[in-house]
């Protein structure tokens, strides 16, 4: 013989577990997507450029999501890039003027696996170069 009473208690307990979960499930969704909606509007808006550099024995391809995706929400744009070539030399192409609200520099270095030693002068080289330049 089957305990009615039991059987109601067990479907009244699943329900309420059913009940929390389902509860629980849909508030977090609520705050990720609140929470989503806040780092939309809360940019800082400057001047001040942003450099991208590729690591080691990689391309600028590995910037290219980073950026697109600041890009596509509208937090930054693309203005400069910069190729830094085997013997050090620079090349620039683009320009950043100071009315361009966060601007983002993409260094290239060519030669990708010279090490961090070389990759610290070019960079001190880029750096230099944007502050005698661009005033950046």
């Amino acid at each position: 013989m089957i305990n009615y009473r039991r059987s109601r208690k067990w479907q009244i307990l699943y329900f309420l577990i059913g009940g929390i979960l389902i509860l629980s499930f849909g508030f977090n969704i609520w705050q990720t997507q609140r929470a989503q909606d806040q780092l939309k509007t809360q940019y800082v808006t400057s001047n001040t450029p942003t450099i991208f550099l590729h690591g080691w024995s990689s391309s600028l391809r590995s910037e290219k999501d980073m950026v697109s995706a600041a890009e596509v929400s509208g937090a930054a744009s693309r203005r400069m890039i910069i190729h830094v070539r085997p013997n050090g030399k620079l090349k620039v192409t683009g320009t950043i003027k100071k009315w361009m609200v966060n601007p983002i520099i993409l260094v290239r270095m060519d030669n990708n696996r010279a090490g961090e030693v070389q990759y610290a002068h070019w960079l001190t080289k880029v750096c230099k170069m944007l502050k005698q330049k661009y005033h950046v």
